[in-house]
């Protein structure tokens, strides 16, 4: 083979983006994209079932297979696949298609068509990559699945100190996931069905020895069934109750405050015209965050709920909105356990000289948490990670309109949680040539 067509042969196989093909045509099909025929380079090909090269062309056909886009454009690829007799002695198998790993036998699609699929759908919907790709459903769900478990088969396995246990919401035959998230490195290590404790134990049990021993630091919400899974199979760490979990109990104190006292005052539900109503975001924010007006609305509700003849406010909206402000103060004022714990003694005669009953049946939940609650202030570990990642698969559940089966829900999950931006990057060059 001379030196022309030599350069001519690596010209179109650069072109073409396939190592084994050489583009032969390319026909502008306006919309519908490109038509590239390409026919693989080799004379021979291998049986593969004795491995023996045959040069006997027994017959041509030409595969439609669907490639990659190129500048944007829909491409399919216009395949001459040749069928070779084996005359090999012994072999059973007497005619045989070449096939390649870029167009693997029966495929419609290639495989860096597949890889770019894959890569796309794991942030999008399998339905509107389908529809980039022009493949149905099924071909765009099942590349991006392949794509995904390479993926994390792939992906390192480091060892996890720090966790954080949250559930979300999936469907009503399924209603809940467990999420397990690495505090250090915001990974999701696990997620499992349920959000009882059986779940968090199917999770340790697929643990080795040493990686159980490795997680010193676990961060869960108010959940009896995640402490005693965690207490029981997890001896060695520490428990931590969530601080954004707790806020979320001194809010919905203040709110169901607010509620009660609307029906004992008006006897109805709050309207716009009350001032505790409008102030309902306003109670639920941190002092520092309120604005002017966010604090004349406040003390507006805090007067219409209950005032002395002298005019000072009282009544118990002020107690528990002092109370929640004092429990968040804590968080960030209290410098180690001990302190910690002198101030939460002080919280509680706060409730205790003014036993709002809602007010009561937080202190209540404090107390029964109070160990795990001090050790924040040994650890400060949080579940902010966590929430970031429930944030996520969230978003997965509503690219794809719900799920409804667990296993593909979990899988997109995974892979969308995944640190790298991709397992395989994309071709950079698709199929192209010169067009009549």
């Amino acid at each position: 083979m001379d030196t022309d067509v030599r350069s001519f042969e690596d010209l179109t196989r650069s072109l073409s983006g396939l190592a084994e093909y050489t583009v032969v045509d390319a026909d502008d099909a306006g919309v519908a994209g490109l038509n590239v025929t390409v026919r693989r380079t080799r004379a021979e090909a291998a049986c593969p079932a004795c491995g023996e090269f045959s040069f006997r062309v027994k017959s041509c056909r030409t595969s439609t297979v669907r490639d990659a886009a190129w500048a944007a454009r829909p491409t399919v690829l216009l395949v001459a696949k040749r069928a070779f007799r084996c005359d090999a002695t012994g072999c059973a198998r007497k005619s045989f298609t070449e096939t390649t790993a870029e167009v693997p036998a029966r495929a419609r699609t290639t495989t860096r068509c597949r890889e770019a699929i894959g890569v796309a759908g794991r942030d999008r919907s399998t339905a509107s990559v389908a529809r980039e790709y022009l493949v149905s459903w099924g071909t765009a769900w099942a590349a991006i699945q392949g794509v995904a478990r390479r993926a994390l088969a792939n992906s390192p396995r480091k060892a996890v100190t720090r966790i954080g246990i949250d559930e979300t919401r999936f469907w009503w035959k399924q209603p809940w996931l467990t999420g397990i998230v690495d505090l250090d490195t915001s990974g999701l290590v696990g997620i499992v069905c349920g959000r009882s404790g059986s779940s968090v134990i199917e999770w340790v049990n697929s643990l080795s020895d040493l990686e159980r021993a490795n997680i010193l630091v676990v961060v869960t919400d108010p959940h009896a069934g995640y402490r005693r899974a965690v207490a029981d199979h997890l001896p060695t760490s520490v428990q931590v109750v969530d601080r954004f979990h707790v806020a979320m109990l001194a809010n919905k104190a203040i709110t169901d405050v607010r509620r009660r006292r609307m029906w004992e005052l008006q006897d109805r539900r709050g309207r716009r015209v009350d001032p505790s109503w409008r102030a309902r975001r306003d109670l639920c924010r941190r002092s520092a965050n309120l604005t002017a007006n966010g604090w004349k609305r406040i003390i507006e509700a805090m007067r219409t709920d209950n005032a002395t003849s002298t005019g000072e406010l009282d009544g118990d909206l002020l107690w528990t909105w002092a109370a929640k402000e004092y429990l968040a103060d804590l968080y960030d004022t209290c410098v180690d356990r001990a302190h910690a714990q002198r101030q939460l003694m002080w919280w509680y005669s706060f409730i205790a000289d003014h036993p709002v009953p809602e007010l009561v049946r937080l202190a209540t939940t404090i107390s029964q948490w109070e160990n795990e609650f001090l050790n924040y202030f040994d650890t400060r570990a949080t579940n902010g990670r966590v929430e970031g990642r429930n944030r996520i698969i969230k978003h997965v559940k509503r690219l794809g309109f719900g799920f409804t089966n667990t296993d593909n829900y979990t899988l997109r999950i995974r892979y969308r949680c995944l640190p790298v931006t991709s397992p395989i990057k994309p071709a950079k060059q698709a199929p192209a040539a010169s067009i009549a």
